[in-house]
């Protein structure tokens, strides 16, 4: 029998940086599967260009981030967070970038149709990397009815 309910709110300081799709990341990612295939050297071009686009794009990059974020930390608490709102699907946060995209709009609008957009920014997705041994705790706070009130800030470890 539950006694009593309490609620408490988290801020968290989480650093993440972005890699390079570079050839060495593809080799090794890939090994034995792209030396010979040209079609997924094409694959990995595309990525490289949606990544540079990206990261010039503040605006996309913003809420990309934010939902990468929550991503992240819902699969790090292996919960299911209530989704906010403001954070779009990912196809729908980038279709102002590769619907710009000269030659790739069309590739990247299909692996939609088909229902592989995440497959198809793969790498795109895995250059962005949550550091999460420098993740510090911020603020811990109890809910009450009237408000929040303070209890303790710590560095998580």
């Amino acid at each position: 029998m539950r006694l009593k309910t309490l609620r408490y709110r988290v801020v968290l300081d989480i650093t993440a940086h972005i890699d390079e799709i570079t050839d060495e990341r593809i080799n090794k990612t890939y090994r034995g599967l792209v030396e010979e295939d040209e079609a997924h050297w094409d694959w990995m071009d595309r990525q490289r260009r949606f990544l540079e686009a990206l990261l010039k794009n503040e605006q996309v990059l913003a809420q990309y981030l934010h939902h990468l974020m929550t991503y992240e930390v819902d699969h790090r608490l292996d919960v299911d967070l209530v989704p906010m709102p403001e954070i779009k699907e990912e196809e729908d946060i980038l279709e102002p970038l590769y619907s710009k995209m000269k030659g790739d709009a069309k590739y990247f609008r299909e692996a939609i149709r088909e229902g592989f957009f995440s497959e198809y920014i793969e790498l795109v997705r895995d250059s962005f990397v949550v550091d999460w041994e420098k993740t510090k705790l911020i603020e811990l706070s109890e809910i009450k009815k009237q408000g929040i009130k303070r209890r303790a800030t710590r560095r998580m470890k």
